[in-house]
């Protein structure tokens, strides 16, 4: 539909020249280590997708992985703060996107680099949607947290500037705990034996004391994966997902006529 063309890498093809438009491209953006990875294996059961240590970027080129239904790509890319061809290669994603899911951390407020990609998503008409990533869930009975209480404020401070500083608003805005929707993912589908070596895998970001098999529902990450692949009676009604994509297609389409 007009799409301008790209040359990025693709888990089924060596070079993707131009994009299926039978398909759904959800592009993840981001800082690295902030859970785009973690959320793609989430997304897409099998993907062979490497997750990090948290202290240098994993994933050096955008790579696309198709969901189990066939409508969707989820692509993973590098981070938007680090080197120039990792820049490059989320700028040639992001041309090809229906909708991006941007993902934050919620231990920091907005540094410049992902305000630049914010305004850059805005500006270019893409539907986007905030997936707000903390490591507690907004569903914590512990409302006299101070760490829950500072990411609050942090996450506060996220949603003003994009209210104040965005020619348009996001879709929607998620709080979900990726970490711990990946750790109760593993033990639901492992045996119960299992679940203590799981734990010590996620022993910083999973309280010991917590149960592991609710630790997917507590995540709240059931929300954003119906959101996008749930394609029930909210997708499809006029000022659903579906007619969001349909609506920035048609406009990028004759932008580029």
């Amino acid at each position: 539909m007009g799409r301008r063309s790209t040359h990025i890498s693709s888990s089924t093809e060596s070079q993707v020249a131009k994009p299926d438009p039978a398909r759904i491209h959800c592009v993840l953006l981001g800082k690295f280590q902030q859970g785009k990875s973690t959320f793609v294996r989430l997304a897409v059961p099998g993907a062979n997708c490497p997750v990090g240590d948290g202290t240098e970027p994993t994933t050096g080129k955008a790579t696309s992985y198709p969901s189990a239904c066939g409508t969707w790509m989820v692509w993973d890319t590098p981070g938007v703060n680090a080197r120039e061809d990792h820049n490059s290669a989320c700028q040639e994603a992001l041309m090809i996107a229906d909708v991006v899911a941007f993902v934050k951390m919620t231990d920091s407020i907005l540094d410049s680099a992902e305000q630049s990609a914010l305004v850059n998503i805005a500006e270019l008409g893409v539907p986007f949607f905030l997936l707000l990533n903390s490591k507690s869930p907004s569903v914590d009975s512990d409302r006299d947290n101070p760490e829950k209480s500072r990411r609050c404020k942090v996450t506060n401070a996220i949603l003003a500037w994009v209210e104040n500083h965005l020619p348009t608003p996001p879709l929607k805005d998620f709080n979900t705990n990726l970490a711990w929707a990946a750790a109760g993912r593993k033990t639901l589908e492992t045996d119960d034996w299992k679940e203590a070596q799981i734990r010590r895998s996620y022993k910083d970001s999973y309280p010991e004391d917590s149960d592991l098999v609710h630790a997917y529902s507590r995540s709240q990450f059931d929300a954003v994966y119906q959101y996008l692949f749930g394609s029930g009676a909210d997708f499809f009604k006029p000022s659903g997902l579906f007619h969001q994509i349909l609506a920035a297609r048609i406009a990028r389409a004759s932008g580029n006529a």
